[in-house]
C-alpha cells in the first residue's frame, strides 16, 4: 500500500465534511433531536423557496387593486348612463288586432301570412293540402283576400323594434284560430 500513489481528496469533499462537521456540533450543543433537525431544514428551504416569489405576487396583487381602483368608477359611470334603458322582451310575435265576421265558402282554410314591421300584411301562402281547393274555387280566393286586407295586425318586435315577421291563420266557419 506505500508504493501506491497517494490520492489526493476533491475540494467538493473537504468542503461537504466541514458543513456535517458543523452541523453535528450545532445539533449537540443545541441539544435537538434528528425531527427537529428535519423540521428545521424543511422550514428553511420553504422560507428559501417563498421568499423569491413573495415580494414579486404581493406586488402584482397590489398592483392589480389599484388597477381595478383606477378603472372602476370609469365603468361605473358608463353604466350609470345605460341604466335609464327600458328593459324589452326579446321577441313578440305578430298578431291580429281585430278580426270581422267571415263568411268564408270552405270548411278550413290554412294561410301563413308575412307581415311587416308596419302591421300590414305583405304577402300570404295557402296550406299545401288546400292549395287545389283553393286555385279551383275564384270565390273562395276573392273572399278571403278580401278578408285579409281588412285585417289589421301588430307587428312582432325583436329587442322592441318592429319586424317582418309570419303569422299562420286557420279560417273556419265560424271563428279564425291564431298561431304564432
Amino acid at each position: 500500500m506505500r508504493t501506491m500513489p497517494a490520492v489526493k481528496a476533491p475540494d467538493a469533499l473537504k468542503t461537504q465534511l466541514r458543513i456535517a462537521a458543523s452541523r453535528e456540533v450545532l445539533r449537540h450543543q443545541s441539544n435537538t433531536t434528528w425531527w427537529e433537525e428535519r423540521l428545521s431544514a424543511l422550514t428553511m428551504w420553504k422560507d428559501n423557496m417563498m421568499r423569491p416569489v413573495a415580494i414579486p405576487a404581493f406586488g402584482g396583487v397590489v398592483s392589480a387593486i389599484l388597477l381595478f381602483c383606477m378603472i372602476a368608477p370609469l365603468v361605473a359611470r358608463n353604466v350609470a348612463r345605460t341604466s335609464l334603458d327600458v328593459p324589452t322582451g326579446l321577441y313578440t310575435e305578430a298578431s291580429v288586432k281585430g278580426v270581422l265576421p267571415l263568411g268564408l265558402d270552405a270548411e278550413d282554410v290554412d294561410v301563413e301570412l308575412t307581415i311587416d314591421e308596419n302591421g300590414n300584411m305583405i304577402d300570404y301562402t295557402v296550406a299545401d293540402s288546400q292549395r287545389s281547393e283553393f286555385e279551383r274555387s275564384p270565390s273562395l280566393q276573392r273572399n278571403l283576400e278580401s278578408h285579409l286586407l281588412t285585417m289589421k295586425f301588430t307587428p312582432a318586435t325583436a329587442f322592441g323594434q318592429p319586424v317582418n315577421a309570419k303569422i299562420r291563420l286557420t279560417f273556419r266557419n265560424t271563428r279564425i284560430d291564431v298561431k304564432g
